[in-house]
């Protein structure tokens, strides 16, 4: 696996220009910590970070050698409209692992995570009331929300971008019951 978790390279959407104002700075830190990353040795693994070209991306894999499968696990490559195209364009080989999550559970799970590292201080309910009423075009800590789980439209676009036998869909809970090596 890629040693960036979330590289989000085939996502156009995760571009800086796509970004909230408030979020442009936080965007510049990270892609400068992703850059140094990349200047040396990318033994340790990384959580996130923009990797904005395709070199960089190509490098992620660079020790890959002879794998029986090599990957990335980027939770915005579902959400993102570009994607799936993106994806189909550059590795028309890829097979699509998806791992579905409830909905509501994955919201709340997101909204934890941004409220621990002290980018958010309202309650969950507070976050959504935003959301609904809200700017919804530029990506945000917490933006988008709500729209990582329309899974109907994600689901649509990969099926069309790739044949059928090529992308499998898990749901995260029958793999929570049943972690195994057999459950994907």
């Amino acid at each position: 696996m890629s040693p960036i978790k979330e590289p989000s390279y085939l996502a156009d959407e995760l571009r800086r220009h796509n970004f909230h104002p408030r979020f442009q700075t936080r965007f510049l830190e990270e892609h400068e910590n992703v850059r140094r990353y990349f200047a040396g040795p990318m033994r340790q693994k990384r959580f996130g970070g923009p990797v904005v070209d395709w070199e960089s991306y190509v490098r992620l894999f660079q020790n890959a050698r002879k794998r029986h499968a090599i990957g990335e696990a980027s939770a915005s490559y579902p959400w993102s409209a570009s994607a799936a195209q993106n994806i189909a364009a550059r590795i028309p080989e890829a097979k699509i692992v998806m791992m579905l999550r409830n909905p509501a559970e994955k919201a709340y799970s997101q909204y934890l995570r941004v409220v621990s590292g002290g980018l958010v201080r309202h309650t969950f309910r507070e976050q959504v009331r935003q959301i609904l009423n809200g700017e919804r075009s530029r990506f945000d800590v917490l933006n988008p929300l709500l729209e990582f789980s329309l899974y109907s439209e994600q689901l649509d676009r990969h099926l069309k971008a790739f044949r059928a036998r090529k992308v499998k869909i898990y749901l995260y809970e029958d793999y929570r019951r049943n972690p195994g090596p057999n459950s994907c």
